[in-house]
Formats: C-alpha cells, structure tokens, sequence
C-alpha cells in the first residue's frame, strides 16, 4: 500500500485531550481509528537568586505575568506572582542555615517544570571585636568592629548599651528613644545617621548629640 502525508491546521488543545484520526476513500469502508492523547510540555524552571541567613525574603526569575509556586517548610508554601519584568519574590522573615526552598514554574497548556532548588547559606560566626585600653578614669568604651555590624557592651555579664560600628570601623554609640509629646506625636532618633520622624513625616539631619553617663559624643 502507498503511504503519504496530511497535515491540517486546529485549535491549540488543552493537555489529556484525546485527537483521534479515520480515513475515507470512494467505495471504501471507513478504517479504524488511530488516537493520540495531547501531551503538554513542560514550562520553563524558574530561577532563585542566592539566600542566606541574613536575608528576609526570597526573589528570583520567572516567565513575565504568570505565577510560580514556592515551597519553604514552616515558612512558606504557595503561589507568587511574577511581574512583568519577570521578577517575584515572597517576604519569608530570617531563615535557617541550610533550610532547603523549591520552586517550579505553572503555565496554562503546559506541564509544571521541573523544581529550582536551594539552600539556605549559613552566614559565618562574627569575629570578636577589638577592645581599646581601659581604665577606672574612663566612662565609655571603645574599639573596632565590622562596618555595620553592632557590637553589645557587656559589664558583669549584663548588656548595658548597644554599639553601631560606622563605615571607617570606628565604634560609635547607637541610641534609640521614642520622645512623644502630644496624642499621635512622637519623634524616633536614631544613631548618628540620623533620621527623625515626626508623625509619618520624615527629616534628616546631620549630627546628633547623645550624652551617655555624663560623657558626650557627637
């Protein structure tokens, strides 16, 4: 029997869908039919950007206005939207070293992709901050720390101040207080790049001065 081909246009199928196919010719019966399941295809992984026990949320790529599933145990599982400049992200709080986070692609008329996997990294342990010379004279303590990081001052065991170490890894106090003055009013200072909020308004000023024990540093 001579074999050749056909080919003919139809509407995108959904996934599961059952095509099926019989061929006529003049003063012939009708053959049996020959069936084909759609298959879908599977969408593309999504990626995950790096995370590690610093980090509050987890973001990454995905296909622009579609939705990705994110799977973190005892913290998060469920769908995500993907913005149009194919970017998502999920608010996770502090994470666990090591924790594992999976996410996989959904899109219509196509198999869920494959999982992105990763784990959570483990920030190293600080290095202990240096201590500068003391002496029964002295009311403050000073040292050098890492940029950023704050450092806990402790006397007999108990922690009496919080100190922020600045950029040029010289220690500098960092203060909180809560001044309120009428119903709904209150300013927050805070640390030597300061900013003061009034109400929800917010001003920035250069320098502030904090007198700690008698002692006075800018």
């Amino acid at each position: 029997m001579e074999v050749g081909n056909y080919s003919v246009k139809i509407p995108v199928q959904d996934m599961n869908k059952k095509i099926w196919v019989t061929q006529t010719a003049p003063n012939r019966e009708e053959s049996d039919r020959q069936e084909k399941v759609v298959k879908g295809v599977p969408a593309p992984a999504p990626s995950i950007n790096d995370v590690d026990t610093d980090d509050t949320k987890v973001t990454g790529k995905g296909v622009a206005n579609s939705k990705v599933y994110v799977k973190i145990p005892g913290k998060f599982e469920g769908h995500v939207d993907v913005n149009s400049n194919g970017d998502w992200e999920v608010n996770t709080g502090l994470l666990n070293g090591g924790q594992e986070i999976r996410v996989h692609q959904e899109l219509p008329r196509k198999l869920n992709s494959e999982d992105a996997v990763i784990n959570v990294q483990q920030l190293p342990q600080m290095p202990p901050p240096s201590i500068n010379y003391i002496d029964t004279t002295h009311d403050w303590v000073s040292g050098r720390g890492e940029p950023g990081a704050t450092v806990k001052v402790h006397v007999h065991g108990v922690v009496i101040r919080d100190v922020g170490v600045d950029g040029a890894r010289k220690l500098g106090y960092t203060y909180r207080k809560t001044i309120r003055w009428k119903k709904n009013r209150s300013a927050t200072i805070q640390s030597r790049k300061t900013m003061v909020r009034l109400g929800r308004n917010k001003c920035g000023i250069s320098s502030i001065r904090i007198t700690i024990n008698k002692y006075s540093r800018i």
